[in-house]
């Protein structure tokens, strides 16, 4: 079984590892928390302010997430 994003019905791309397997910890692309300290392009600067993105433009999530572009699954 694939499990939905917790705020929608597409199927979830991204889990929120540090969880416990809750449906609140899967989101699809659209809904995953974006931005985060742990992505910024030059950590040890403590005046960084730019954070990384992905090929779109978009702020990546924080580290704590796992992505798999097929969907997660669980037996």
């Amino acid at each position: 079984m694939k499990p939905l994003c917790f705020k929608c019905p597409k199927i979830a791309v991204w889990q929120y590892m540090p969880g416990e397997t809750k449906k609140d910890d899967y989101y699809c692309d659209d809904h995953v928390s974006r931005g985060c300290s742990c992505n910024l392009m030059h950590p040890f600067d403590p005046n960084a302010t730019e954070e990384e993105t992905d090929e779109q433009g978009r702020l990546l999530p924080c580290v704590e997430y796992t992505y798999d572009d097929k969907g997660f699954y669980i037996p």
